[in-house]
């Protein structure tokens, strides 16, 4: 999960931390369109680097 964060910080995403009674799982807020875009690609980045799920 740190790595994740790290990445996600890395690319412009501001992420917390992990939920502390759900393994694997972290707080994400996004809100307007082009912050959602952003985030889908950086989704389909990591998945094709296999750093995600």
């Amino acid at each position: 999960m740190k790595t994740y964060i790290h990445r996600m910080r890395e690319h412009g995403i501001a992420v917390d931390c992990e939920f502390v009674s759900i393994t694997g799982f972290n707080r994400l807020t996004l809100g307007r369109p082009d912050e959602m875009a952003i985030f889908v690609e950086v989704l389909k980045l990591f998945r094709e680097k296999g750093w995600f799920n």
